[in-house]
């Protein structure tokens, strides 16, 4: 015995009433201009320049499943938010076939507020699929084949089980200063960014695999990554890397394995597989399999437990030299690599295990805080290196 707005209390933007909806205007199908819970009934088939814009703080808009696509002409927003429209929300449905997926709009210094959007799949947009504003929360969104870019996040965004595949452009994943991303993943892209994010942020089980990229995961300094993976990734540029971190910052329980280069110059840093700034922690990683250094840092980094095994040139490379250096290098394992095991200069080295490098360790100028490099079974000094 319910009324039918009991039934259903949102507001169909095929049925909308005038007050709410304006359907009039000549470059969006749909603009909404009062707070409140709107859905389709229907996929939109986009004639005019744009789909829907959110034109009123406070509104939600469900595409119950169905497509905003373009029907006719090029370019254009499927979902368009203005700097003023905080708090809106978009969720499960798909896009396809715009400049731009879901666009907030920027004007300085701020996009729009506080929007989530979920379970959206973005495809074949010809500048990003997804393009969020500041502390957005963005969870189970997809972004496929776009041609400028994937996923796009500004600063104080939460992403949780995101993929970007196939994208082009600058990158694939993109979140600016102190941002969270969890379970994400980017994959096929040809972009110079798999994962590229600002300083302070944290990423955990975030992947970047088989990417023509420069850099497959990208944190600015003072961020945290843990469990995260870089793979398969590979690049023509003059500097290309798996995992890349500024300074400041926490690398716990990654891998970077299998990323290569195709640039005719062959150097150190072109299919590396870690490089981070300095002050920096890195523990438990595994760097294998890299055409260039499996570690490369600078100083004052502590380096512990971590492994570097069939990388093409050095396992650890210390690129500062006397005081700019002061790493601690300690209980790491080096195996197989193309050059030297360990490469340092003033720096702490101890208790690592080094083999079948060439050679397994290389001490640099001012190198003279190193426990003595002994064999297995006979070492005298706690601080030995095997």
């Amino acid at each position: 015995m319910k009324s039918l707005d009991q039934v259903e209390p949102r507001i169909d933007l095929f049925n909308a009433p005038a007050a709410a909806v304006t359907t009039t205007n000549a470059n969006y199908h749909f603009i909404i201009t009062q707070p409140g819970s709107y859905y389709l009934s229907a996929n939109l088939g986009v004639t005019k320049a744009n789909g829907i814009q959110i034109n009123v703080e406070g509104v939600t808009v469900d595409l119950k499943g169905f497509q905003i696509s373009r029907a006719s002409g090029t370019g254009g927003t499927g979902v368009e938010i203005p700097v003023t429209s905080h708090r809106a929300c978009v969720f499960n449905g798909s896009i396809t076939g715009f400049a731009y997926g879901v666009r907030s709009l920027f004007s300085a210094p701020s996009f729009a507020r506080a929007c989530a959007f979920r379970d959206l799949a973005v495809s074949s947009c010809t500048v990003y699929g997804i393009l969020a504003g500041q502390g957005a929360v963005l969870e189970t969104c997809r972004a496929y084949a776009n041609s400028g870019g994937g996923i796009g996040a500004g600063t104080g965004c939460s992403l949780a089980n995101c993929t970007a595949s196939n994208n082009a452009g600058s990158f694939a994943i993109s979140a600016d200063v102190g941002s969270s991303l969890t379970n994400c993943t980017a994959s096929n892209n040809t972009t110079f960014f798999g994962i590229s994010t600002g300083f302070g942020c944290s990423l955990t089980n975030c992947t970047a695999s088989n990417n023509t990229v420069a850099v497959g995961i990208s944190a600015g300094g003072g961020s945290a990554l843990t469990n995260c993976t870089s793979s398969f990734n590979t690049s023509a540029a003059s500097v290309s890397v798996g995992v890349d971190v500024g300074d400041a910052s926490s690398i716990i329980n990654c891998t970077a394995s299998n990323n290569t280069t195709t640039n005719p110059t062959h150097t150190a840093t072109t299919g590396e597989g870690f490089g981070f700034g300095s002050r920096s922690t890195v523990q438990g990683c595994t760097a294998s399999n890299n055409s260039g250094d499996g570690f490369s840092f600078v100083g004052a980094c502590l380096i512990t437990g971590n492994n570097a095994s069939n990388n093409g040139l050095n396992g650890f490379h210390v690129n500062g030299t006397g005081t700019t250096a002061l790493n601690r290098i300690d209980g790491n394992l080096a195996v197989a690599n193309g050059a030297a095991g360990i490469l340092w200069a003033n720096d702490f080295v101890a208790r690592n295990v080094s083999f079948n490098n060439t050679p397994n360790y290389s001490p640099g100028v001012g190198a003279n805080n190193t426990g003595p490099v002994q064999s297995a079974g006979s070492a005298t000094n706690p601080f030995a290196n095997f």
